[in-house]
């Protein structure tokens, strides 16, 4: 069992890592603070959690995974909004 929860957590530090580096790149180059990055860094880890939990979780938390994944997109719309 915590095998799983421990290659879970990599895959979504792999997502939460390449959304600093792309923020450090494009900081150095364009001297811009690209904040946007972390919040599209939400629904992709969400839905590393909710493959993984799909697949090898329990079933009982696949709602509250839902939940958050449509709550994640919803704040990865208003963020291109503004």
């Amino acid at each position: 069992m915590t095998n799983k929860i421990i290659i879970t957590l990599l895959a979504v530090t792999v997502v939460w890592t390449s959304s600093i580096v792309w923020f450090t790149i494009i900081k150095i180059l364009n001297n811009y603070y690209f904040w946007q990055a972390f919040i599209w860094a939400l629904p992709f880890s969400s839905i590393i959690i909710l493959i993984f939990n799909s697949v090898w979780g329990n079933k009982r938390f696949y709602l509250f995974n839902r939940f958050c994944f449509i709550m994640d997109t919803l704040s990865f719309h208003s963020s291109s909004i503004f």
